[in-house]
């Protein structure tokens, strides 16, 4: 049975549908509860379906199931069957996802929904963990888009060595990188958002489909800044080797510090995902009290202190110098190790096997922040707003 809060939510939602049809004259929107619509023969009539209530008879029909999976599975071999987008492939998801990536931080930051300090955390969080990842000796960052459909769905476990969907993340990196760089070519009279207009924007009117290349993009930012940007994009996108391309951090007149201090925006994280983070100093996450996986060690760091001393994904941790463990706990016994000489014992469960795991760490709590350098602050230019704010009421 639905509210009326329900009921106004789908109605919203399908006038906006309407809206954006009329406005860029791309669909004909058709909005009925008729089941009889969905069925084979009548189907085949749409170019599309949008469900704005996804339970009840549309999927207890039997009839009704089949020619939904039929209708999917025809649209997407048609898809991928039609000639205009032939030229889509994975290696450069870094480009199309990345980019609108690094826009959600910073426009974040220049509405105002992010605080500096926010958008600070955020960053040195993120930097700091592409930095530390091992997987980057191995693999390089268009391989993980390459192989998107394989780690979208992969364990959690080994996922620092594996590299998970970086090209997400990183690519926050590649493309500051590129901003801070337009802007010093051009003494500030250029930046990102100029090749976002112009390799973005184009003609008024209905959608249009542009199928676009590496070679594009060079070219579009070779008419913004002249630069090699060949050579920039294939060190960025096909290196291998330990630590992340920070230099347009450095260039923005920041770089990463760590210290004892949490970092607000890995606290969160703890609070969202109920997650003690140890990551920078230990190297591992273990789940908290709360949930199904209560107690269980999440991703250990390939090469960090706990890896070293036998921690593994999986085991569920009892105790914590020979108490049980709970967050608190466990940081007082980090901070402690910073003046002992003892290592840091914990007590975990493996399967039905009980072992004592001892980490030799005496550098205490360590959390990754932004630390201004003696250049220009090009970040906070970045993150300027654009516009004046909009006063109440209006």
């Amino acid at each position: 049975m639905e509210t009326t809060e329900t009921s106004l939510l789908i109605l919203n939602v399908g006038l906006r549908f309407e809206q954006m049809g009329k406005r860029t004259g791309a669909y004909e929107p058709v909005f009925s509860n008729d089941i009889e619509m969905f069925r084979p023969g009548k189907i085949e009539q749409f170019d599309a379906l949008c469900f704005l209530n996804t339970v009840g008879v549309l999927f207890d029909d039997p009839e009704v199931t089949r020619a939904l999976g039929v209708f999917t599975r025809a649209d997407l071999c048609r898809i991928w069957s039609d000639s205009v987008y032939e030229p889509m492939r994975d290696e450069l998801l870094w480009i199309y996802e990345g980019l609108t990536q690094y826009y959600g931080v910073v426009l974040a930051a220049r509405s105002g929904a992010w605080k500096p300090e926010a958008f600070h955390e955020y960053l040195a969080a993120t930097f700091a963990r592409l930095d530390a990842r091992p997987g980057r000796t191995w693999r390089d960052l268009e391989d993980t888009a390459i192989s998107s459909q394989l780690l979208y769905s992969a364990r959690e476990a080994g996922s620092t060595w594996r590299r998970p969907v970086d090209y997400y993340e990183e690519s926050e990196l590649v493309w500051l990188d590129a901003d801070t760089l337009i802007r010093e070519k051009t003494a500030g009279k250029k930046s990102l958002d100029d090749f976002c207009r112009a390799f973005h924007g184009g003609e008024s009117g209905a959608p249009k489909l542009i199928p676009y290349t590496l070679d594009d993009v060079v070219a579009r930012l070779n008419a913004i800044a002249p630069y090699d940007w060949n050579k920039f994009f294939e060190e960025r996108i096909h290196s291998r080797g330990p630590g992340a391309p920070l230099e347009g951090l450095k260039r923005s007149g920041w770089k990463i510090a760590f210290n004892a201090t949490p970092n607000e925006h890995v606290k969160s994280e703890e609070e969202a995902g109920h997650v003690f983070n140890a990551e920078f100093s230990l190297g591992f996450a273990v789940h908290a009290a709360g949930l199904d996986n209560a107690d269980e060690v999440g991703e250990v760091v390939w090469g960090s202190p706990a890896a070293k001393a036998g921690m593994a994904a999986g085991m569920k941790l009892v105790a914590v110098n020979g108490r049980k463990w709970s967050a608190d706990i466990f940081r007082e016994a980090i901070r402690a190790a910073k003046d002992g000489k003892g290592p840091i014992e914990l007590l975990v469960e493996n399967d039905e096997f009980y072992q004592t795991v001892k980490i030799d760490w005496h550098e205490g709590e360590r959390y990754p922040h932004l630390l201004a350098t003696s250049g220009p602050d090009i970040l906070s230019e970045i993150a300027k707003k654009h516009a004046a704010a909009v006063s109440a009421g209006k």
